[in-house]
């Protein structure tokens, strides 16, 4: 069975088609991450493109309350590494991971 937050029925297949379809009209947009991922301090750099490998990131992780409602383009860098951390640190942290 599909991880919560990513079935049919809970929007991620809709919300990532209209990300696609967002990026082909629209015209690029920034990867979502803001540090989340651990590897960089603040935003990505990254900037996506229609026809780019990507994902559909979350700015409040569904484990921690996250509804997918803030779903955005992230670079599969940055989610695959937020989703390791956040795996390998299952009580969570606070944003300020510089300070």
């Amino acid at each position: 069975m599909a991880d919560p937050g990513y079935r049919w029925s809970d929007g991620h297949p809709q919300r990532k088609a209209e990300w696609r379809k967002r990026l082909r009209d629209h015209g690029p947009v920034q990867c979502g991450c803001s540090g989340e991922c651990h590897s960089h301090e603040g935003r990505c750099p990254v900037v996506i493109h229609d026809g780019d490998d990507w994902h559909l990131g979350h700015g409040v992780a569904l484990r921690d309350g996250g509804d997918g409602s803030d779903s955005t383009p992230w670079c599969p860098g940055c989610n695959l590494r937020a989703a390791a951390w956040m795996t390998n640190h299952p009580g969570g942290a606070s944003r300020n991971w510089w300070g």
